[in-house]
């Protein structure tokens, strides 16, 4: 029985350093393959953004989720880099589109343990964001910046010196680019596509005005403070006085722009949803308040 007790040489076996230095490399080979779908992820979120409601709160909330797994540095590192790819003259729409989902994580997310996060790492990118939109040429842009823009500072989403340093980006960039503020081969406009855009713009900042004092309205209703509730109401008289006044030179711009269509003009009608909404809020706050 002699050959029953030769023992086996034993098999080659990993040091602990080597075994644990394996694992290592399996956690960071796999972290990298997670890492480059998530990129990909991200990158197909931000191509197929477009300016409905559904689009920008489904993308931000994805946004969040995984933010909320800590990636929320990558997360506005690809924005601002595909933000930074955009020409700002003729993307300009696309622009204002990633400006509306960063408003929106920002907005949304104040609840979220990743919004410290998102936050600091917007405050790295949106100056430079807001620098390039005021050195656009693209109307939709510079307006919806300015608007986002304000609505932080009505809502202190940060802090004030913070936006004042936007606002600053966003003033200067014309000042320091004049020849970024006109696109290559730029024709006018005709004098009636310039009353049509001056028209379209008073009217839509008077129903922003209109729709607030309807909210203040609709806030003091039921409360006993009737002095504060005829004096708003007696505001929102005057805001619905004054944007019928300005939907009736819109309408008479918009007829003589018309006139000017021919088959490569008609890509003018693009805004036409826009304007068919602006309206329908405009008949909606008639209905309900005059």
């Amino acid at each position: 029985f002699f050959f029953l007790m030769i023992r086996r040489p034993p098999r080659s076996t990993q040091s602990r350093s080597s075994a644990a230095s394996d694992v290592y490399k399996r956690q960071v080979s796999t972290q990298s393959t997670w890492g480059n779908s998530l990129i990909g992820e991200i990158d197909h979120m931000l191509r197929n953004l477009s300016g409905t409601g559904d689009s920008i709160r489904g993308t931000a909330s994805s946004f969040l989720d995984y933010g909320d797994l800590g990636r929320e540095a990558l997360l506005v590192e690809r924005w601002d880099e595909y933000y930074s790819s955009l020409d700002k003259h003729q993307q300009g729409e696309q622009l204002a589109f990633l400006i509306f989902l960063a408003n929106q994580i920002l907005q949304s997310g104040t609840k979220r343990k990743c919004w410290g996060n998102f936050a600091k790492a917007f405050m790295k990118v949106l100056p430079r964001a807001f620098q390039k939109a005021g050195a656009s040429s693209h109307a939709l842009l510079r307006s919806q910046a300015i608007k986002i823009l304000n609505i932080w500072k009505d809502s202190k989403l940060f802090d004030l010196q913070f936006l004042n340093q936007l606002q600053s980006n966003f003033d200067s960039a014309k000042d320091e680019n004049p020849e970024d503020m006109v696109p290559e081969n730029f024709a006018p406009p005709p004098k009636e596509m310039v009353d049509f855009a001056t028209t379209y713009n008073e009217l839509a900042s008077w129903v922003e005005k209109t729709e607030s004092k309807e909210r203040k309205v609709q806030e003091l209703n039921g409360t006993g403070r009737d002095s504060e509730l005829q004096a708003a109401i007696s505001d929102l008289d005057k805001a619905l006085r004054t944007q019928s006044h300005h939907r009736v030179n819109f309408l008479q711009a918009l007829s003589e722009v018309f006139t000017l269509m021919d088959n490569t003009q008609m890509k003018f009608m693009i805004a036409y949803r826009r304007i068919n909404n602006l309206l329908e809020k405009i008949e909606k706050n008639e209905r309900e308040f005059m």
